[in-house]
């Protein structure tokens, strides 16, 4: 009899098979090996033993081979990525369009700039020409947004000195009295202090701001889970308005 240690050890390997084949999707072919040499990949829809078998090549057509033409059947299994590790290679391998979209076939189109909205299409500009594009066949849009470590290096700086100006002037020492030396030097010391807030303030703001700017950012709109068009479309009113 297994032990309990022996039966949770099976479950865990049953379940993590069963969740690595739901985390990508797979196509199975069949492969006929040829006597002369080569081979053709397809799905078998008839198989006559000792006389024929047809086949259904990817391209769709259908071929007949003659039994007497095949040495041997075998299986070929490919792995297809996911609609989201393609919109992760797409957007990493090309950065020149600001919108990616993603069909319901899986394949990618670039787009420069969506422009507007009709009940069941969405128009958008690519290379300065206004194509349409039917909302039922659209899974993903992608907003594809470069860095600025620049522009945010500058509001930082600014910001930063202006925040550091008012702490520095706010914690300098405040003098008790009304002399005129007095009154000299607790001005200097709030200047210097509020001169200090300012640099420090400025140096720390310019490199927190083009820190927090500097990196690329992504903005999904995901349509694949909605069945319904007006949903759809409001999706994607949103991303026009983004």
């Amino acid at each position: 009899m297994p032990t309990n240690h022996f039966r949770f050890f099976l479950l865990l390997t049953a379940l993590s098979f069963v969740f690595s084949s739901m985390s990508f999707s797979q196509k199975k072919f069949d492969v006929v090996l040829l006597k002369s040499g080569g081979k053709v990949v397809g799905t078998i829809l008839e198989k006559h033993e000792n006389q024929f078998v047809v086949l259904q090549l990817q391209s769709g057509d259908h071929l007949t081979i003659k039994w007497s033409e095949i040495k041997a059947f075998d299986v070929m299994i490919i792995r297809e990525k996911s609609i989201d590790e393609k919109l992760k290679e797409d957007a990493t391998n090309d950065t020149d369009f600001p919108w990616r979209l993603m069909y319901n076939s899986g394949d990618n189109l670039h787009l420069d700039e969506l422009d507007s909205l009709s009940d069941t299409h969405l128009f958008a500009l690519r290379n300065d020409t206004l194509i349409s594009i039917p909302i039922d066949s659209i899974a993903v849009l992608v907003h594809f947004k470069k860095g600025h470590f620049w522009i945010g290096a500058g509001i930082g700086f600014l910001a930063g000195a202006f925040l550091g100006g008012i702490i520095g002037d706010a914690t300098a020492p405040k003098g008790s009295d009304s002399t005129f030396g007095t009154a000299f030097t607790s001005g200097f010391n709030r200047m210097n202090a509020w001169a200090g807030g300012v640099t420090i303030g400025a140096a720390l703001g310019f490199v927190a701001g083009g820190i927090l700017s500097a990196g690329d950012s992504y903005e999904t709109y995901d349509l694949r889970a909605q069945k319904d068009i007006r949903i759809k479309w409001r999706i994607l009113q949103q991303a026009i308005r983004d």
